[in-house]
């Protein structure tokens, strides 16, 4: 719990201060994925992480967004989703996706307080409503 919540204080630390940076007027790019964790996704999985967060957004909005899915059921349940839920959630994806979690279990946590730092910022309604046209679509 401890490391949980050391990540999210520095992950919204990072954020605030390049929040604050675009409000000085310094046209930064953020990141979607911070800087300290970008590091040990690749390391992780062998693969940049822009392109590991593609699948798991992917697949977030898929658990999250629709009947059936883990989270979703959670949600609907509990209208809460905890850090174990996100954690478990996690595990359980990069077990499917074939990654050992012997190498990648050390991403893990920071990976699922990074979803929950997104869904708590951005909004679950907000990433399943980002979704709703991309189903539409396919």
């Amino acid at each position: 719990a401890d490391e949980v919540s050391d990540e999210l204080n520095q992950i919204t630390v990072q954020q605030a201060q390049m929040a604050e940076t675009k409000a000085l007027g310094d046209e930064t790019v953020v990141p979607l994925v911070p800087e300290q964790l970008r590091g040990r996704i690749e390391k992780a999985t062998g693969e940049s992480a822009e392109s590991f967060w593609q699948k798991i957004q992917a697949k977030l909005r898929e658990d999250l967004c629709k009947d059936g899915g883990y989270l979703h059921g959670e949600w609907k349940q509990y209208q809460d989703l905890s850090t174990k839920d996100v954690v478990t959630w996690t595990i359980a994806f990069m077990s499917a996706l074939g990654y050992a979690l012997s190498t990648a279990g050390v991403a893990i946590v920071p990976i699922a307080v990074w979803i929950l730092h997104v869904l708590l910022n951005i909004g679950i309604k907000t990433v399943c409503d980002e979704a709703a046209p991309a189903a539409t679509a396919a």
